[in-house]
């Protein structure tokens, strides 16, 4: 059985960092986004309000090997460390990035942005209650949609998280048995 490299994710302050960020149908961090209501509860796969078109959900996932295939790489895993995530949304948010938004990494949006981002911290009490089980350090965000397009797909089921786009680094693969990343993941 041929073994998975697992690459940490490095960022180089001025070749790397976040492009866009998409809406997909199977998100790589294998978390859902939710949707708000008018009552402001989180409500997963629910619109119970047209008039506020806000969809929140996890942007990147800290500290956990996340499945990916590629022509330079092959099948791999990555793992993107709090800090590193911390570094992407700062350079993401000064190079003032929230508009740039595309449907399955492919047809840029129009109408939607970005309005609200944050770093899960149970320290601080920064932890949202629908992702009890998501490590300190993932990136979450909302948008907000105005497209009616973009909207009705949203309702309809078609896309159920984010994604990212950009120029990331690979650090050299540290773990390469599936013994090492069972240890790693416990």
């Amino acid at each position: 059985m041929e073994q998975l490299l697992i690459y940490n994710i490095t960022i180089t302050e001025d070749e790397d960092g976040i492009e866009k960020i998409s809406f997909v149908e199977s998100p790589a961090v294998e978390r859902n986004f939710i949707s708000f209501s008018r009552k402001s509860r989180p409500v997963r796969f629910n619109i119970e309000s047209e008039e506020k078109r806000i969809v929140t959900g996890l942007i990147l996932l800290a500290d956990t090997p996340i499945y990916r295939r590629d022509a330079r790489f092959g099948e791999h895993y990555t793992v993107f460390s709090g800090e590193v995530i911390t570094r992407l949304i700062q350079k993401y948010f000064r190079e003032n990035r929230t508009s740039s938004v595309n449907i399955n990494h492919t047809t840029d949006a129009e109408g939607v942005f970005m309005f609200e981002s944050y770093i899960k911290d149970t320290a601080r009490g920064i932890s949202p209650k629908e992702f009890e089980d998501v490590p300190d350090g993932s990136w979450f965000g909302s948008f907000k949609v105005e497209n009616d397009a973009l909207w009705n797909e949203i309702k309809k089921g078609t896309f159920k998280g984010f994604s990212i786009e950009g120029y990331l680094s690979y650090e050299e693969p540290e773990i390469n048995t599936v013994e090492q990343l069972i240890e790693y993941l416990q």
